[in-house]
């Protein structure tokens, strides 16, 4: 029997928090706000496509009813919302090639398990060749402006190297262990580098968000790469420090990520339609704690878990035809 890797649930958790806390601080202004919402978007999605590619199994049934169908669902029904809450009326447009605001991640991943049987190899020098590939392919693809929003195709090569290394340290079965020298100098270095990220002007969000090119956000390759490299580092901190062990409420919570993470988006939406944040910084960061971690223990536990996979993930379809057959 296949032992649950706690480990990795709750990371998920920890990130799916910081992709909620971080879309409510954009929600409101303050110079912590600020230089904590560049923190989180310095990692939390490199280490989520990172997961992602350590869970990611090529299986076509699973890339069309757990992927492809709730992309097109949730396209469409995102727009829908929107055109009744933001426009008097009620009139919305719907298109796939451009996936509307969170959506990006599900095309992003729908592409890369596309990608999964040719990455699929056990040879050490060859998973090595096709990681630094895709690091060269993301720091090339910034120099193209046509790349944007169209398709995901920045963030498709911008998020393309975690993906991959998750893909091959999962077929690796490390146990992440480290020397304790080497992660305190580790957590020197993060700090450091947050530092800087906080500090300079060239580190904005848009550079942060992976989805422009160099000349439309206004850095270059080198931090690019910078980025890159500190994304891997963050992976590598967090899969020290965080516990293997099962955490009571939170681990639980850790594995039902997907519902969490496609319907938070309407609440965000309507908080930001009803300006909610309309307190003083740090009380606006406590309610984004308090909202962020209320939706997660609603929208994460169990039961709605399993009907948001029955109903929104075309398991649905699977039973049915299974019947069928």
């Amino acid at each position: 029997m296949h032992k649950r890797d706690y480990k990795m649930d709750n990371l998920r958790f920890l990130l799916i928090f910081l992709v909620l806390l971080g879309h409510f601080m954009e929600l409101f202004k303050g110079d912590f706000t600020s230089a904590f919402y560049k923190i989180i978007y310095s990692f939390h999605m490199p280490a989520f496509l990172f997961l992602t590619g350590y869970f990611a199994r090529f299986h076509r049934r699973k890339l069309v009813l757990g992927l492809i169908y709730p992309y097109i669902l949730f396209q469409i029904f995102y727009r829908i919302f929107d055109g009744l809450i933001y426009n008097s009326k009620g009139t919305f447009t719907i298109e796939f090639g451009t996936p509307y605001w969170i959506l990006w991640y599900l095309l992003v991943t729908i592409f890369y398990y596309l990608l999964l049987p040719l990455l699929d190899t056990k040879n050490r020098n060859s998973q090595i060749t096709i990681v630094i590939t895709s690091i060269v392919l993301a720091l090339l693809a910034g120099f193209d402006t046509s790349l944007g929003y169209y398709g995901s195709l920045a963030r498709f090569f911008s998020f393309l190297p975690f993906f991959i290394a998750g893909f091959y340290t999962a077929r690796a079965e490390t146990n992440f262990r480290f020397p304790a020298w080497f992660i305190f100098v580790l957590g020197v270095i993060l700090i450091v580098a947050s530092h800087y990220i906080i500090t300079s002007p060239e580190i904005t969000k848009k550079v942060l968000y992976g989805s422009y090119s160099y000349e439309k956000a206004k850095y270059n390759a080198g931090i690019k790469l910078f980025l890159l490299s500190l994304g891997f580092a963050w992976i590598v901190f967090l899969l020290f420090v965080i516990p293997r062990k099962k955490v009571p409420f939170l681990s639980v919570l850790g594995q039902n990520t997907l519902a969490i993470f496609l319907l938070h988006g309407f609440i965000v939406r309507l908080a930001k339609k009803y300006q909610i944040f309309c307190y003083s910084e740090a009380e606006n960061i406590l309610f984004a704690v308090i909202l962020s971690l209320s939706i997660i223990a609603l929208l994460g536990n169990p039961w709605i878990a399993k009907w948001f996979h029955r109903l929104f993930t075309g398991s649905w379809i699977s039973h049915l035809l299974k019947k069928r057959t």
